[in-house]
């Protein structure tokens, strides 16, 4: 029976609980894309923790919106640990890049509220969502397309936001402004090598290791026939003569 060839980059694979044969990439699953449980866990964890301590900015411009924006940082952080929880189980690492982009989106749709619920196009919330766009590209082993996705569902908040804001989109400049600023955010964002990508050239890159190695070996022993066995007693004798030699 012919056997499945694998992609690029994939091992042997391990056996699961059911005994099934599971093809991995660099110790990765494959069906998860490469992406690491324990990187999407932390980038969660580290979102989580910048959602709440926002407090400090709402207390600093917006004391009259402090309970409303703590309460919707208290909600979203918990939607977030829910996603969380999804990602410990097997159907969460199967949907794992889909789940990642989930709660990537749930700090950025209570941006885009905020926004709507302060100043606006002028409203300093808005560099929340560039700080978000470039974290998936640089610290989240996302794609292209994904990072495309995501950059560009994060300026439809944004612009969402100014419509349903009682001033509407003014002062237009800035409106422009920002969301040129967002749009070129998600550009870079999107050609920023992830860490899948890093992990697959290392993946190639022990492999190279690992032949070149295997290579070496394979020549070692045929070098010594090719010496005779002149040179093989010789190196067989100074062997014997430092182990006899007294320590110094």
């Amino acid at each position: 029976m012919p056997r499945s060839r694998l992609p690029a980059g994939a091992g042997r694979g391990t056996t699961g609980p059911g005994h099934e044969y599971e093809p991995t990439i660099c110790g990765l699953p494959v069906r998860t894309g490469g992406f690491s449980p324990g990187v999407q866990r932390g980038g969660a964890y580290t979102a989580i923790v910048l959602v709440l301590l926002g407090v400090g900015l709402d207390y600093g411009q917006y004391p009259q919106q402090q309970l409303a924006f703590g309460l919707a940082r208290v909600v979203v952080s918990l939607l977030i640990a829910g996603v969380v929880v999804m990602l410990y189980s097997a159907a969460g690492r199967r949907f794992a890049p889909w789940l990642t982009l989930t709660w990537l989106l749930l700090p950025q749709i209570m941006i885009a509220w905020m926004i709507s619920q302060t100043e606006g196009v002028e409203s300093p919330y808005y560099v929340g969502l560039n700080l978000a766009i470039f974290a998936s590209g640089i610290a989240l082993p996302f794609g292209l397309w994904q990072n495309l996705v995501f950059g560009i569902l994060s300026y439809l908040l944004y612009a969402l936001a100014c419509l349903l804001h009682q001033g509407g989109i003014e002062p237009v400049g800035t409106f422009i402004v920002n969301s040129l600023f967002l749009l070129f955010a998600a550009a870079p964002a999107g050609s920023t090598p992830s860490s899948t990508s890093a992990r697959a050239s290392c993946c190639s890159g022990s492999r190279r290791g690992g032949r070149e190695e295997r290579r070496t070996r394979s020549h070692q022993p045929q070098a010594r026939r090719h010496q005779g066995p002149d040179a093989a007693a010789g190196e067989d004798g100074r062997h014997r003569h430092a182990r006899g030699r007294p320590a110094a």
